[in-house]
């Protein structure tokens, strides 16, 4: 009896990961100024691969162009929202508020996706505006703007060169105050 509870648990895990297997009907590759809709197996078949593999989000890439990916359920209704950029074979993909991810497509994906969008004039930078996410943030290794990082150069450079006189009016001082000792005296 415990065997059969057991097959039966393991059965009930299983089939839920089945039943939300995504099944694309097309994907829709769109520039400015033109949309290609594409339903090739092969193409389907590696999108949804992507999807349900939930894998893990690249760093965003730098602004490069793009295009505007539409993908249908065959369910109804679009998969969030998302975007191919070719230079990188990268997929921006936000299923859901909250949720948005740098997915690195397989070199066949990638291909596909070139594939599906010949024809059509990608968007030029920046992504932001047109799918409504942060803007990119640019950074020089550290994080640090590099006109912040030349600010506080000068104000070091500034306050060293401050010190530096401080000292030798200093040192000033106590050679003329010396003098003037040793001048009294003799």
């Amino acid at each position: 009896m415990s065997r059969l509870a057991v097959a039966l648990a393991a059965l009930a895990l299983v089939l839920p990961q089945a039943a939300q297997a995504t099944t694309l009907r097309a994907v829709g590759i769109c520039g400015p100024e033109r949309c290609l809709a594409s339903t090739r197996p092969n193409l389907l078949r590696e999108l949804a691969a992507v999807l349900d593999s939930n894998p893990p989000s690249k760093p965003r890439p730098p602004d490069a162009e793009f295009y505007l990916v539409d993908m249908l359920s065959s369910k109804g209704g679009v998969l969030g929202k998302a975007a191919f950029l070719p230079e990188s074979s990268l997929l921006y993909w936000r299923p859901h508020a909250g949720d948005e991810r740098w997915i690195a497509l397989s070199s066949n994906a990638a291909a596909l996706m070139r594939a599906g969008s010949a024809g059509a004039a990608p968007y030029e930078p920046p992504l932001a505006p047109v799918l409504g996410i942060a803007p990119a943030t640019t950074s020089n290794s550290g994080g640090t703007p590099w006109w912040l990082a030349v600010a506080g150069a000068v104000v070091l450079a500034a306050l060293a060169a401050g010190a530096f006189l401080i000292v030798r009016r200093q040192r000033a001082r106590a050679r003329h105050s010396v003098s003037s000792a040793a001048s009294r005296s003799g």
